[in-house]
């Protein structure tokens, strides 16, 4: 039994052997946490749940203390009352595309017998629901059980009906293990001390509206003036590299400036980066954020905000019909991108109401006041060290030397190094420390 196999448990409802219902299937993704699927644990509470089975524990139970849903999603994840250092854990990492693919499935099929595990093709797609189709069903009790293709966990197993199994991809509740399990734990400091520790400011805008606007150059200007780098994407690309790299790391920046328009939210790469960035702030999304609101941009009311909806609606039904006629064996990374659209449309309307709810100035009274109301907010929640960036009013701001803050940098992401041994943690660290050397 491979390791990840040792990982899955049992859900009852109350005691085995003792009147409790077996409700289905569940998986270890941390020491104290395991997925399922929400339906799995919607009819009972906390106290009454118990797990068996996990092949690492030896024959023990454990007890839940809470249960944290995503109901849409149709997940849930259970926290353990105690963690247990006697867990095998199936790593969450990368989203991968499993279109037409031979994925790895494991859960329990009834309340008395072993774990079942086989191999089953992805055979079609529903992206109105954003879910994959097996080919042929699995037992009703394995829903909620780990789905993973090439050892890594690509989704949960959700029995519909007698004829179809779904897989819910991992992109649906990446967010949701982000927050409750990666986030909420002594890895999460560090990762937070890591994104603070970029000092330069970084800007999202569409190329599309700039080629008509000169208004990011005046930006940069003002912010230049008062000796505040502004990370831009073609000055910070070089040729050759990967311009999905440097957007994500743009959504892990510590201040990013929005310059909006209507180009921006019809643009990929704007809605990746803005979804981006929400994803990994959602607590501080509206601290962390800088909106410059073009002319002629609207999305205040939700009469305004409906053409976007319908704008990703679209792009999504289109590539959905175009990707229908090829082979989905052949199909990875554009359907990757139809995921994103369908997932663009479905949040496009959650940010836009939430940067519309932010009080902020036109364009016009931007460049009136040469940016000043964004440059001072930028200094005022900017997460720089206590030596960090400092305005007085118009004056020239007292930041100390690039190269101060660059070593001083350095010195701290070494330090944390030392004191991680999460590989999530570890990446990112040491990603940040070799791009800091090589400035």
């Amino acid at each position: 039994m491979t390791d990840w196999k040792r990982a899955v448990a049992r859900v009852y409802k109350g005691i085995r052997g003792e009147g409790g219902e077996f409700c289905g299937t569940a998986f270890m993704v941390s020491d104290r946490w395991l997925l399922t699927c929400w339906h799995v644990a919607r009819n009972v509470q906390e106290k009454d749940i118990r797990l068996y089975d996990v092949a690492a524990w030896c024959g023990g139970l454990r007890r839940v203390r809470r249960i944290i849903a995503d109901e849409q999603v149709d997940v849930a994840l259970l926290e353990l009352s105690e963690s247990t250092d006697k867990a095998s854990i199936i790593p969450c990492e990368e989203q991968i595309s499993v279109a037409g693919k031979q994925v790895d499935c494991a859960g329990f099929s009834s309340e008395g017998g072993d774990l079942d595990c086989f191999s089953v093709q992805i055979s079609s797609y529903r992206g109105e629901n954003n879910l994959y189709v097996f080919l042929g069903p699995i037992g009703k009790g394995m829903s909620g059980g780990p789905v993973l293709y090439q050892g890594e966990l690509v989704g949960i197993a959700r029995l519909q009906d007698n004829n179809k199994t779904y897989l819910i991809p991992l992109s649906d509740f990446q967010n949701l293990l982000n927050q409750y399990i990666f986030f909420d734990s002594t890895e999460r400091l560090l990762k937070e001390t890591a994104m603070s520790l970029s000092r330069s400011v970084y800007i999202s805008y569409s190329w599309k509206a700039e080629d008509k606007n000169d208004t990011v150059e005046k930006l940069l200007a003002a912010f230049d003036n008062q000796g505040i780098e502004v990370k831009r994407d073609i000055k910070e690309i070089g040729y050759g590299a990967p311009i999905k790299a440097y957007m994500d790391e743009l959504a892990a920046g510590g201040a990013i400036i929005l310059v909006l328009s209507d180009p921006y939210f019809k643009s990929p790469n704007c809605m990746y980066e803005l979804r981006e960035i929400y994803r990994n702030n959602r607590k501080d999304f509206r601290k962390l954020i800088f909106p410059v609101v073009m002319q002629d941009t609207h999305f205040h009311r939700a009469i305004d905000r409906i053409p976007y909806i319908s704008f990703w609606q679209e792009e999504t039904k289109n590539l959905e019909q175009a990707l229908g006629t090829v082979d989905i064996k052949n199909i990875g990374p554009s359907h990757q991108e139809l995921l994103d659209y369908a997932d663009f449309s479905r949040i496009i309307d959650k940010l836009q109401f939430m940067i519309a709810d932010m009080n902020h100035l036109s364009e016009e009274e931007h460049l009136k006041a040469d940016f000043s109301s964004l440059i001072e907010r930028v200094v005022d929640v900017y997460p720089f060290s206590s030596s960090g960036l400092k305005l007085k009013g118009n004056s020239s701001s007292n930041i100390p030397p690039k190269e101060e803050l660059r070593s001083e940098e350095i010195s701290e992401v070494e330090k944390l190094l030392e004191y991680t041994n999460s590989p999530h943690v570890r990446e990112s660290l040491e990603r940040r420390l070799n791009k800091l050397k090589s400035q």
